[in-house]
């Protein structure tokens, strides 16, 4: 947020007839890193927060079903995520004519996709807990029902008994 607003601010300031050659230069160098620390920051939550929560998704599949799973999360999430993100700004920027008026509208639907993912979540850990509650009880019952079957069933025909 902070970083692409300075790197925003700095680009567009570049600009402006105010600044000599070499102080428009200085002005770019700063909106540049500003954009290198984002892309540093964006880079390091995906690959640190996003990737390992979406595959900790997969832990309760078996081999089959995780394979299947990702294939289509990749194919919805990466391509038709991105393409759709894509045409929706273009629709709003085509329906608007600029992007400060068609900010708020994407605004919109970036609260709406928020908010569906934050009920997805939920949803899912639902199931999860519900999974694992069913996981758990079925161990359960059968560490007991592998106890009793242990037990004598009246033979007598072993080496002590016979």
């Amino acid at each position: 947020g902070l970083a692409g607003l300075v790197f925003f601010g700095a680009t567009l300031a570049a600009g402006l007839p105010m600044f000599t050659p070499e102080m428009g230069a200085a002005v770019a160098g700063i909106g540049a890193t500003a954009g290198v620390v984002t892309q540093v920051f964006a880079r390091a939550s995906k690959y640190s927060l996003f990737d390992p929560a979406k595959e900790m998704v997969y832990i309760e599949m078996d081999a089959d079903e995780k394979k299947q799973g990702k294939a289509a999360v990749d194919l919805v999430g990466s391509q038709i995520g991105k393409s759709g993100a894509s045409w929706i700004t273009q629709a709003f920027l085509l329906g608007c004519g600029s992007i400060a008026a068609a900010m708020p509208f994407t605004g919109l639907i970036f609260a709406c996709v928020i908010i569906t993912w934050i009920q997805a979540t939920w949803s899912l850990h639902r199931q999860m807990q519900q999974t694992e509650q069913t996981r758990l009880a079925a161990a359960a019952a059968a560490s007991n029902s592998g106890g009793s079957s242990s037990s004598s069933n009246g033979d007598n025909s072993g080496p002590e008994g016979g």
